[in-house]
């Protein structure tokens, strides 16, 4: 097998996001359809620009490019795509992507290495419709025709420092750069995030101190959701220093809605909440209009 490290490539994640809605919304075989197209168009999007398909992994895509601003280009015309169909669509889609560009090891047509860890992990960070990546991409971008945003820092398993997050501009309305979208402005401020979090009559605020609340249906959570859709210990929320964190640990999963963004479904994973919305425990939040769990972070 021929294996090369000199090289150096950009890496993009694209991931269907609320796939697992769409299953129970329109059924199994029109949902897997509909996904596989999706994938296999943003395949063609991507070899318009340059980059060819590494492989897809359930409703996600990796893909790779020579070149880091037909990386981000190409990134940027996926998120056009799936905006212009998703109108007069009774189930549309939204994409979550990840980029990030350096050196690799590339073995024959898949390609491994740090930057592979670090895209899968930009892609986890992204709302859908967004495109994230870190500043050191950004730093190598040579088109000033591309628009970024910082979104924060973040730390990644297996680097010491934090990275420096960018949110890549896509659309008309986005060009306005004095819009407040991040849960926390620059880093050297130095000031660490809090969360409220609502739930009937209950308030709680956690931060770098009171950092951690179980929500479940047991007495003993910090914040009881007593519906039979909950798990007796579901779910926790943590204060991470740079990022508020939603752990699930629940049979029926966690729905979250970020205001203004799709439903998000959580199940067996952690997920970055970001600004404000709501939480359904087991349940979509239109089924849950008397349990809803809001949320609202602070710098």
């Amino acid at each position: 097998m021929k294996t090369r490290t000199d090289t150096e490539l950009g890496i993009m994640f694209a991931d269907i996001a609320g796939s697992t809605s769409l299953y129970e919304k329109i059924g199994d075989v029109k949902a897997e359809k509909k996904i596989s197209t999706a994938l296999a168009d943003i395949g063609l999007v991507v070899g318009h620009h340059g980059g060819s398909k590494v492989k897809t992994i359930g409703d996600e895509i990796m893909c790779r490019f020579p070149d880091v601003n037909c990386m981000v280009h190409a990134a940027c015309d996926v998120q056009r795509e799936f905006a212009n169909r998703s109108l007069g669509d009774v189930a549309p889609l939204q994409v979550r992507i990840g980029v990030y560009f350096g050196s690799v090891i590339l073995k024959e047509q898949d390609v491994f290495g740090d930057i592979v860890n670090v895209a899968a992990r930009m892609v986890r960070l992204a709302q859908p419709g967004q495109i994230i990546t870190s500043s050191l991409t950004v730093e190598k971008l040579s088109d000033l025709s591309i628009l970024t945003r910082k979104k924060g820092v973040v730390s990644v398993k297996g680097k010491q420092e934090k990275l420096q997050i960018n949110e890549i501009l896509w659309s008309g309305q986005d060009a306005d750069l004095t819009q407040y979208v991040s849960a926390c402005r620059e880093p050297e401020s130095e000031r660490l995030l809090s969360v409220q979090i609502r739930y009937q009559i209950q308030s709680i605020t956690l931060n770098e101190k009171n950092n951690k609340i179980v929500l479940g249906r047991e007495e003993e959570c910090d914040l009881q959701v007593n519906i039979k859709q909950s798990s007796r210990k579901h779910a926790s929320i943590e204060v991470r220093s740079d990022k508020i964190m939603l752990l699930d640990q629940s049979t029926n999963g966690t729905y979250v809605t970020p205001n203004g963004g799709s439903e998000v479904f959580v199940h067996l994973d952690e997920y970055a909440l970001i600004e404000a919305g709501v939480i359904s425990l087991g349940r979509r939040a239109t089924d849950s209009k008397d349990s809803l769990i809001y949320y609202q972070l602070r710098c």
